[in-house]
């Protein structure tokens, strides 16, 4: 079993390539690209830090 998130996203993509259909995550219904494009753009977000006491 792969643990490694990035080698999961490589997986998927070849299998995208080579089935010719989208991979859709089960949970949410959201393809492959949706769930990518919420992964960048929340990456890019500025996250709002609590100051610590």
């Amino acid at each position: 079993m792969e643990l490694d998130p990035l080698y999961c996203d490589c997986i998927l993509r070849r299998w995208q390539t080579f089935a010719r259909d989208d991979v859709i995550l089960a949970a949410t219904g959201e393809t492959f690209e949706q769930v990518e494009m919420a992964r960048k753009t929340a990456a890019a977000t500025p996250q709002e830090v609590t100051p610590q006491p």
